[in-house]
């Protein structure tokens, strides 16, 4: 036998024996952390009071939080519901109290599941002072290995502007990426006013290219921030706040690395009519 088809079987049963593995390793890792599949269906978390009005001037909050993981620890600075709307990555349901005294109030509250996790349902989530007009949830078709779950993105509409919470997939080919990441940006089109913004795990050079190509094709902006604390990963930016039809009048991102493993960033949009 040549020394090249050795070196071919040696590799076909690398393979297969990886591929067995991870077959065997999903279960158990789910097994082992009680996770379980959810419908996919939005939930809505907190019902609000009235507010129809659409805003021409408005604040918002993106981040992602990490599970909440280390709120019992530091209580947050701010609400979330400060903002005129909030949209967070890694939230979940129910909450801890200190959560729920944060996150509530007389907000309008949405949450898309993507796991359950022990009875805690895990998702992306979205807050809001105004009632939307229209809001709608999804799981991407796409899930990450091991674990077997998704990840979600809303889209929250308020008459003719659209804003979509992301939290983008991880763990896949990029070409598996660019699929969810096709379908996520395809919702900006034929909108006028639009913010689409989140954790878009764009952490290698494929993904940023892939990504600065949907920006451009799309006709949106990129907020681009004076105090750039976003949280690097592998020296790459992960968090964005991608606009179209908006004037920008600030944008911030604060340091609260005792909070999560990302920095909530803060920006004002105003509506400028043509």
């Amino acid at each position: 036998m040549s020394l090249m088809k050795q070196k071919s079987k040696i590799y076909l049963f690398a393979v297969s024996l990886l591929l067995a593995s991870l077959l065997l390793l999903t279960p158990l890792t789910r097994f082992f952390y009680s996770i379980n599949e959810v419908p996919s269906l939005i939930i809505t978390v907190n019902q609000g009071v009235g507010r129809k009005v659409q805003p021409q001037k408005f604040s918002m909050l993106v981040w992602n939080i990490y599970k909440g993981q280390r709120f019992p620890k530091h209580p947050l600075p701010f609400s979330p519901v400060d903002y005129d709307f909030a949209l967070i990555q890694e939230d979940y349901l129910p909450k801890s109290k200190i959560h729920k005294k944060s996150f509530t109030k007389s907000s309008w509250g949405f949450l898309m599941p993507t796991f359950k996790m022990k009875e805690v349902l895990h998702g992306s989530s979205f807050y809001s002072k105004y009632k939307p007009t229209k809001i709608q949830g999804w799981q991407t078709k796409q899930k990450e290995p091991i674990v077997a779950t998704p990840k979600s993105f809303i889209v929250a509409d308020f008459n003719d502007l659209r804003i979509i919470n992301v939290h983008a997939i991880n763990f896949v080919t990029t070409q598996t990426w660019h699929e969810s990441m096709k379908e996520i940006f395809a919702k900006t089109i034929n909108k006028e006013f639009v913010v689409l913004a989140g954790d878009f795990n764009t952490w290698n050079k494929e993904r940023r290219k892939i990504f600065k190509e949907l920006i451009k094709s799309h006709q949106l902006q990129e907020v681009v921030f004076k105090n750039d604390n976003r949280t690097r990963f592998d020296d790459a930016i992960v968090d964005y706040v991608l606009a179209k039809g908006l004037k920008l009048r600030s944008a911030e991102v604060m340091k609260l690395e005792n909070l999560s493993d990302h920095n909530p960033m803060e920006v004002v949009f105003e509506r400028v009519e043509n």
